[in-house]
């Protein structure tokens, strides 16, 4: 299949549009994601518990919930949502191909990658089948410290809340609660607690405190997320983190 990407028209000319779904063989430019979040949970594509250890199955809050998943850029003001015809795995790589500085599907997801998923970061929305008409769902975000960011994973608290306010300006409802998930689609206990402590438990809320813990000036690490001195540091004492090398990823992709 080819991906290419629209551009729309507008009296000043041609402006290349945020925001798309991927109903098919072609990606669609759309004025906003929200719409279209419902629409796996309608075609019956399910997060699955068979799909899953029994420990995870038995732990996992969103069984059951509509599974639609996504991709947003760290850099560009890009989101797509996938409408696939079938649920598989791979969807995430097809989303990104077509756009510069990306790799082909079969090695976006490989470990010595070398281009990746550029600067696109995964998620997966869980639409709540028990509550249709809050769109009160999941943001499910790729969240690792020890990835790179090319892998498709948000590999610091900086980058994940820079999605998720990209993500929220794109559609993805401020109620949704936000989790930081690992390779099992699950989020850890002590992630939980520290959304808890910090109260970074929204994606409204992520959009608009979530700068400022994590900002410069602020007091948490852009990394680890967690407090560090009263003072901003160059370096986190509790993750080891050069502070500095976080804004740059951040900025310049390095």
């Amino acid at each position: 299949m080819i991906f290419t990407e629209f551009f729309l028209p507008t009296r000043g000319g041609l402006m290349r549009p945020r925001i798309y779904v991927h109903p098919g063989t072609e990606r669609m430019p759309v004025k906003s994601l929200q719409p279209f979040l419902r629409t796996p949970f309608e075609k019956n594509f399910l997060m699955d518990a068979s799909l899953m250890t029994q420990e995870d199955a038995r732990t996992c809050p969103w069984i059951g919930y509509g599974m639609g998943k996504g991709v947003t850029h760290h850099q560009k003001d890009i989101s797509v949502f996938m409408i696939p015809n079938e649920m598989k795995s791979g969807l995430h790589g097809e989303m990104v191909q077509g756009f510069k500085g990306v790799d082909p599907i079969d090695r976006c997801y490989l470990d010595d990658h070398k281009l990746g998923f550029g600067g696109f970061v995964r998620w997966i929305y869980f639409s709540d089948p028990n509550d249709p008409h809050t769109d009160q769902g999941v943001f499910g975000l790729d969240w690792s410290l020890i990835h790179k960011l090319s892998s498709g994973i948000a590999t610091s608290m900086l980058i994940a809340q820079v999605i998720i306010a990209r993500a929220h300006a794109h559609g993805i409802p401020g109620n949704a609660r936000v989790a930081l998930m690992n390779p099992t689609m699950c989020e850890p206990a002590y992630l939980t607690e520290w959304k808890q402590h910090t109260r970074l438990l929204t994606v409204h809320d992520w959009s608009t405190k979530g700068s400022s813990l994590f900002c410069e000036e602020g007091t948490h690490c852009p990394k680890c997320g967690l407090s560090t001195f009263e003072k901003p540091r160059r370096f986190c004492y509790r993750c080891g983190t050069n502070r500095n090398n976080v804004f740059m990823e951040v900025c310049h992709g390095v």
